[in-house]
């Protein structure tokens, strides 16, 4: 049964494999054999498919570097606000060093701060991120499901660059010798 062209457009898919010319030249053959007047159009369905996403294509390399260049933009910040913090609270450590306190424990207390401020960035993001993801893969006939490895995983990453950022300079404010601090 044939349908009507302006409803439905006559197609026909074919898988091939091995040398695709020979192949495209007996289909148009054939073609030209049974609807003799038609034009024969060919194209591949990869070829297609990416014509159709080229723009989420380009929007993602265009999101990874905004990203990338965000997620710097905010170690540097955490870099400035654990010096800044570690040199307001000198005398602070200090005076815990001379009672006893361990380089470890100084380093442990300063950077529970940032894991505080952490944890809030994590309850606020996942939530709202997966409420954009969801809303933006509502356009795809297709898509995939959640996983707990989507978020998690770039939680994981930004913690440790999280960590690496506050890290030298919360070392450096717990190693200070409190002699030069309570000097001054």
């Amino acid at each position: 049964m044939l349908w009507p062209t302006d409803v439905y457009p006559r197609r026909i898919s074919i898988k091939v494999s091995g040398a695709i010319a020979p192949i495209v030249a007996e289909v148009r053959h054939v073609y030209e054999e049974f609807c003799p007047g038609d034009e024969f159009n060919c194209y591949f369905a990869d070829d297609y498919y990416n014509r159709m996403y080229r723009s989420d294509l380009r929007f993602g390399v265009l999101f990874t570097i905004a990203s990338a260049f965000a997620i710097g933009v905010a170690c540097l910040g955490l870099f400035g606000l654990a010096t800044f913090m570690v040199r307001q609270r000198a005398r602070e450590i200090g005076i815990r060093k001379v009672l006893g306190a361990t380089a470890a424990g100084i380093a442990q207390l300063l950077s529970m701060q940032f894991g505080r401020l952490l944890l809030v960035a994590v309850i606020v993001a996942i939530p709202l991120s997966a409420w954009v993801t969801d809303l933006w893969l509502q356009r795809y006939p297709l898509r995939a499901e959640f996983t707990a490895w989507m978020f998690g995983g770039p939680v994981l990453v930004l913690a440790l660059l999280a960590w690496m950022s506050v890290a030298m300079q919360v070392y450096r404010g717990a190693r200070t010798n409190p002699a030069h601090v309570l000097r001054a």
